[in-house]
């Protein structure tokens, strides 16, 4: 019994008891060849800016794929200085993004992350099979793009391939 308020939303319904549920979409992929298929040289991505450090470095894998026919390969020397790549979106503050992405590690001893929107990302413990991780961030509006680097990887290789960002509609 009892009054049952309306839903806002065109993803929002009720099941046959009542409870609200709600199934969101994804938008279109905001980024630029998440597949890392293009490359000026065989260590210069076209769509992605790099930033390196120290003797890292930031390399087309060919053998190594997740799919496709190039991976980004991030070398980390024994310093374990970064090598982080970007890329900058255009993001609307307050919305909600689904990120996802394959990585995986020359060894499986060391931490990789992935920063959007600004934000920090949670340390993640690759293997050396590809996995795909899956994560939901909230833009702050602190800054409008998405980085893909190491936590902790000294004389360690990490490979992304497959890295797609969507706002949830």
């Amino acid at each position: 019994g009892g009054v049952v308020a309306p839903l806002t939303g065109a993803t929002w319904a009720r099941d046959g008891s009542g409870r609200a549920y709600n199934t969101p979409t994804l938008g279109t992929e905001l980024l630029t060849d998440g597949g890392f298929e293009n490359w000026a040289s065989a260590t210069n991505l076209t769509s992605w800016s790099e930033t390196l450090a120290g003797t890292s470095t930031i390399n087309r894998e060919a053998s190594i794929v997740q799919s496709g026919t190039y991976a980004a390969r991030l070398d980390i020397d024994g310093s374990n200085n970064a090598a982080p790549i970007s890329q900058t979106l255009t993001l609307a503050t307050g919305e909600w993004y689904g990120i996802s992405y394959h990585v995986k590690t020359s060894n499986g001893a060391i931490s990789a992350r992935v920063d959007f929107g600004g934000v920090s990302g949670t340390a993640v413990a690759p293997t050396t099979l590809y996995a795909q991780r899956n994560f939901t961030q909230r833009h702050t509006g602190a800054a409008g793009r998405i980085d893909l680097g190491r936590n902790s990887a000294a004389s360690q290789s990490i490979f992304y391939d497959n890295v797609s960002t969507k706002a949830i509609i």
